[in-house]
């Protein structure tokens, strides 16, 4: 195996439990299914994987698990790129890390997704990955959820296409959580089309859809909600 100066030696990767992909195949695989029992079961954990081929800059991807959502670090080229996602599902073929509570709800909301490992490599992991899906959404309403860039908020969609909520999780003040339509902010409204953080999750833009008035945006502010339950921060986005 090549040397990875950067994120180190494969085989000393491979020692600490990493699963590796390389030109002369697969190690430790069994990991990704211990992870994958792991997220089942609600124990935060991390998967870390190495692809280093010859053609191309190694990647090195850590997927932490802490009891709520993933986050995805991957580091490849001497660049760091970060994501956060709420579920794992699968395609039937592949196993994925998306916003989308399952396969279906990901292409619905055209959720953002990223291999849990390389395409093609994952087809073992589908019957953990179909079980898991199935009990979650069993026990949970939501069908799409997005983590804001600092994992300490969420907001969610649920099968009633004019409803929306938020968690938000803070070591200090504790969590809360709250669900509203989108009528209460625009009564013109009939669905919620899609969700998205900003200001690294003090700020929820919000695309929803009118019968008259076509597609349109509201920013909504939901820490406003904790002090002031009374008072719906929501206003038009420029």
């Amino acid at each position: 195996m090549e040397e990875v100066p950067e994120y180190g030696d494969p085989a000393e990767l491979s020692a600490g439990g990493a699963v590796v992909f390389t030109e002369a195949g697969t190690e430790n695989a069994d990991a990704a299914e211990i992870f994958l029992e792991k997220v089942s079961l609600g124990i935060p954990c991390q998967l870390r994987t190495l692809q280093n081929y010859y053609e191309s800059w190694p990647m090195l991807i850590d997927v932490i698990y802490d009891g709520r959502g993933f986050l995805w670090r991957m580091r490849t080229g001497g660049e760091i790129t970060e994501k956060r996602f709420s579920y794992i599902v699968t395609d039937g073929t592949d196993v994925y890390l998306s916003n989308g509570a399952d396969w279906e709800s990901t292409e619905q909301y055209d959720s953002e997704k990223a291999f849990l490992l390389p395409s093609g490599s994952g087809s073992f992991l589908v019957p953990a990955a179909e079980a898991m899906t199935d009990d979650r959404l069993a026990e949970n309403t939501a069908r799409y959820r997005i983590w804001s860039g600092d994992g300490m908020r969420a907001a969610s969609l649920t099968e009633d296409p004019a409803e929306f909520s938020v968690i938000r999780c803070d070591p200090e003040s504790g969590t809360w959580s709250r669900s509203w339509t989108i009528r209460e902010l625009d009564d013109r409204a009939t669905a919620v089309r899609d969700l998205s953080w900003l200001e690294s999750g003090a700020l929820l833009h919000i695309t929803y859809e009118t019968e008259k008035d076509g597609t349109l945006t509201v920013d909504f502010v939901p820490d406003a909600e904790l002090t002031d339950p009374g008072d719906l921060c929501g206003y038009p986005a420029e």
